[in-house]
């Protein structure tokens, strides 16, 4: 294993140790800007009712160019508010996609790496409740053990 993989799995598993205790103010950190981008094009919406101008019309020309290279039907929608609306829900839908994908992705990692400080701490224990004034050699025994064990496999 490079180092490059011990690094990365560090990496991850404090981040995913940090994301698990303390999601709640990573969330609110990143709220405020997180609402600006949803709720930006439904305000566009409302802003352009009252003015009466076309900006929220040229959010709708990316979603209308991915819906036609998918050759799918996409109705005209001309209402600014509908359009600042289905632009907020898709918004809305990839933070909620994004949300889930991290806790997707932290929780194996922060269960292994719970398990890589528990297990020997376990084990450990373990061995001072066989011998507690000679651990060391109970250690060595196993490590022993496992290692002739291993080397008959090859």
């Amino acid at each position: 294993m490079s180092l490059f993989w011990v690094f990365a799995f560090t990496f991850m598993g404090w981040f995913s140790i940090k994301w698990v205790i303390d999601h709640k103010s990573t969330v609110d950190e990143f709220s405020k800007n997180n609402a600006l981008m949803i709720f930006g094009p439904l305000l566009m919406g409302v802003f352009d009712l009252l003015f009466h101008t076309p900006f929220t019309e040229i959010l709708l020309i990316p979603f209308q160019q991915a819906a036609a290279a998918l050759h799918f039907n996409m109705p005209q929608i001309s209402s600014p508010l509908a359009i600042g609306g289905a632009v907020s829900l898709v918004f809305l839908v990839f933070f909620g996609f994004y949300y889930l994908l991290t806790w997707a992705v932290t929780v194996p990692v922060f269960m292994v790496s719970v398990f890589t400080v528990v297990l020997p701490i376990r084990f450990a224990r373990v061995l001072a409740q066989i011998d507690r004034n000679n651990t060391f050699f109970w250690l060595t025994v196993f490590v022993m053990i496992v290692i002739s064990v291993w080397l008959t496999q090859l």
